[in-house]
């Protein structure tokens, strides 16, 4: 039996579905784009798939709780269209592409969540932002440079020294006036500032 809270959510008329697509920003447009891009498959490309989310949101056959993020909800509904989608063109048999599949006591890769993909997406932004204002501490400083993108590319001291053509001391000396240059500019390290 429902309560009277969820009694009184109804869902968003086609209308006012309208409205919130014609409102979405460019910067949201492009979350959907990427949204898009994780569940599209090969027969069905990231735009196809929005369109027939959209298509299937106006023509009423995905209706949006009005206490629900119109993001959320689309990334949600984009997931169900995908899937429903991929059962019709690969067939159930299909070990390769098969959907629920039986690992046993191996973990199973598991699709992220609309809401997971969101926030990696907002995460990957932060990280940019800060790797661009900590390369931007160290403009004109070649040796620091190189060495922030050594460690970018994940090389180890040995390898970054032979890629790079730098002795073992010069490396040891540039990491630490970085390590003292970030301590400096983030005393209260560069993580603090994250935006939830």
């Amino acid at each position: 039996m429902l309560n009277d809270e969820q009694e009184k959510i109804s869902p968003l008329s086609v209308e006012e579905v309208r409205e919130k697509l014609s409102a979405l920003s460019l910067i949201e447009l492009a979350k959907l784009m990427k949204i898009a891009k994780v569940y599209s498959f090969k027969g069905v490309d990231s735009e196809d798939l929005i369109q027939e989310t959209i298509k299937r949101c106006l023509d009423g056959v995905r209706k949006c709780p009005e206490n629900v993020d119109f993001l959320v909800f689309l990334a949600g509904a984009m997931k169900s269209v995908a899937d429903g989608m991929r059962k019709k063109i690969i067939p159930e048999n299909d070990v390769a592409f098969s959907i629920e599949d039986n690992c046993g006591d191996i973990p199973c890769y598991q699709e992220p969540s609309p809401e997971q993909i969101l926030e990696q997406d907002s995460r990957r932004k932060f990280f940019e932002v800060k790797l661009k204002e900590v390369y931007n501490l160290f403009e004109g400083d070649e040796s620091a440079i190189a060495v922030l993108k050594g460690q970018e590319e994940g090389l180890s001291r040995v390898e970054f020294c032979e890629n790079y053509g730098m002795d073992i001391k010069t490396y040891n000396t540039t990491r630490r006036r970085i390590r003292r240059a970030l301590d400096k500019a983030y005393p209260e390290g560069w993580m603090k500032n994250e935006e939830k």
